[in-house]
C-alpha cells in the first residue's frame, strides 16, 4: 500500500520518531491524563502530525480547533525540531491550549486566533497578505454546515501540493457527518474543480483522519450561497450548479457519488440544466 500512495504516507510501523531532543514534559503529562481523550486527538493521530511536519518541513501550518492543543503541541515541536515554521491554530476558546504551549516552551512557534474560524481565517489574510499553507488540520466544527464554511475558507489559500487534513470521518463511530460528507465529495471532485488525492486512515484512531493532497489547483468545489444573494445569481449557473450539487449530495450522498463518477461532464450539465429551471421564474 505504502508503495502505491503518490505523497508522504507514514505506516504503523514507523512511528518511531527521530528525535533532536527529549519528548516535552507538557506532551507526556497530557498524553497520561485520561480525560485528554477522546476529546483531543488520539496519541497516534498526535504522532503522524509530528511525523508529516517533520517530513514536509512546511513554512505555514493551519490548525482549526485546538482543544487543549494537544495536537498544536506536536506540530509545534516538529516545526522547532525543523527549525524553521509557524503555527496558527484557531479556535472559540484557546485559553487551555495557549496555557500548554507557554508551558512548553513553543510560543515562538505558535500564533492562536480565537473566534468562530470561518470567519477569523479570512480576516487572517486580509490582515496577512495571501500567504500560502502547506498544511492544514481541520478537527473544529463537525457539522455539514461548518466544515464545509472552514474548507471554503481555506481552500484558496492552501498551495499546489499542500495538505488538508479531516479529523473524525467515520459518522458511524463519532456520529459527525461533515468531515465525511466533504471528504467523499473531495474524492469525486473532477472538471474544473480542484482535484485532490485522498487517502483515509482507520488504523491509527477509531474515528480516522482524511488525508488529501492538492495535486491540481481549480475553482473551490464547495459553495453554498446565502439566500439573499440566490435570487441575484440565478444567470450565473456555475454558482448555482454548486449550490445545487452540494444540496443534491448532502441529502443522497451515496447515489450521488455513483452518478457523479460515471459520467461528471454529463451529470454537472444535468445541474446546470436544473438550476435554470429551478430559479427561472425568479429572473
Amino acid at each position: 500500500m505504502c508503495e502505491l500512495l503518490p505523497f508522504p504516507y507514514i505506516s504503523q510501523e514507523n512511528l518511531q520518531r527521530e528525535q533532536t531532543e527529549p519528548e516535552n514534559a507538557v506532551i507526556r503529562r497530557l498524553t497520561a491524563d485520561p480525560k485528554s481523550f477522546p476529546a483531543s486527538v488520539h496519541p497516534s493521530v498526535a504522532e503522524y502530525l509530528y511525523q508529516l511536519v517533520r517530513r514536509i518541513k512546511p513554512a505555514l501550518v493551519f490548525e482549526i480547533g485546538c482543544y487543549i492543543g494537544f495536537s498544536t503541541l506536536h506540530m509545534a515541536r516538529a516545526l522547532k525540531e525543523n527549525g524553521s515554521g509557524r503555527l496558527v491554530s484557531f479556535d472559540l476558546n484557546t485559553g487551555v491550549a495557549s496555557d500548554n504551549i507557554k508551558e512548553a516552551c513553543l510560543s515562538d512557534h505558535v500564533e492562536f486566533i480565537q473566534g468562530n474560524s470561518s470567519v477569523t481565517v479570512k480576516q487572517y489574510f486580509l490582515d496577512h497578505g495571501d500567504g500560502k499553507i502547506d498544511l492544514v488540520f481541520i478537527d473544529g466544527d463537525h457539522t455539514r454546515r461548518g466544515c464545509v464554511a472552514d474548507f471554503n475558507a481555506l481552500h484558496d489559500h492552501v498551495k499546489k501540493d499542500g495538505y488538508i487534513i479531516f479529523h473524525d470521518i467515520y459518522p458511524e463511530r463519532c456520529r459527525w457527518k461533515g468531515p465525511r460528507l466533504v471528504l467523499d465529495y473531495l474524492k469525486t471532485a473532477k472538471t474544473f474543480f480542484t482535484q485532490f488525492d485522498v487517502v483515509e486512515r482507520a488504523d491509527i484512531d477509531a474515528f480516522g483522519i482524511g488525508i488529501c493532497r492538492m495535486v491540481s489547483q481549480g475553482k473551490n468545489p464547495l459553495i453554498v450561497i446565502p439566500w439573499p444573494k440566490r435570487m441575484s445569481l440565478c444567470l450565473k449557473t456555475s454558482r448555482v450548479s454548486r449550490w445545487l450539487e452540494l444540496k443534491t449530495f448532502d441529502a443522497h450522498y451515496e447515489r450521488y457519488l455513483d452518478q457523479r463518477q460515471s459520467n461528471p461532464l454529463i451529470f454537472l450539465f444535468n445541474i446546470i440544466l436544473r438550476g435554470c429551471s429551478k430559479f427561472g421564474k425568479f429572473l
